[in-house]
């Protein structure tokens, strides 16, 4: 069973957490996803990612993820054998058990943002796990636990702006996040 835990964040939020865990573990970092070669872009720190704070997709499931390693660790690539011939490459937890994931999420679009995930998904490396927690433990120092989410305190200032939290801009406004009063 995974250990995961759901979140609301903001850029400045992401980049509080980022700062202290980076502080005290030396990490990688690959986006997850299939590709046609076998390079890969390695980040030596997550907020050297273009994209941070910003939801790709419009919905929680089209947002990217990214592989975190230690730096010491060897990257390993899964093939996918195609129907119509040929392979893919996938650098995946499943191939990489002392990784961790995080769904990055962030803001879609101006009023609404879009939730990320901090998971270890197939760890069963202790590696994984202590990444996992280092993740888990910053977030919850830093965020509001809001019924089953972490929300950032610039997450938080957007709420109180107006803007949604929600898992998809085309879900219905009756199931983004809601604060009690």
């Amino acid at each position: 069973m995974p250990n995961r835990i759901f979140h609301f964040a903001a850029r400045r939020d992401l980049a509080e957490v980022i700062q202290v865990v980076e502080s005290n573990h030396s990490l990688k970092y690959v986006v997850y996803g299939m590709s046609d070669h076998p390079e890969y872009d390695v980040y030596n720190s997550l907020l050297d990612y273009p994209m941070l704070g910003t939801a790709e997709g419009d919905q929680y499931v089209a947002c990217t993820i990214m592989n975190i390693f230690p730096r010491e660790a060897e990257i390993k690539l899964r093939t996918v054998p195609q129907r119509r011939g040929g392979v893919k490459y996938l650098i995946d937890p499943m191939e990489n058990p002392c990784s961790m994931i995080i769904r990055l999420g962030g803001v879609y679009e101006e009023g609404v943002l879009i939730h990320g995930e901090t998971a270890t998904t197939y760890s069963t490396d202790d590696l994984g796990t202590k990444l996992f927690h280092a993740f888990a433990r910053q977030i919850r120092k830093r965020f509001r636990k809001v019924h089953e989410f972490w929300v950032g305190k610039e997450a938080e200032e957007l709420y109180r702006k107006g803007w949604r939290l929600t898992q998809s801009k085309h879900r219905s406004t009756d199931y983004d996040l809601k604060f009690p009063e």
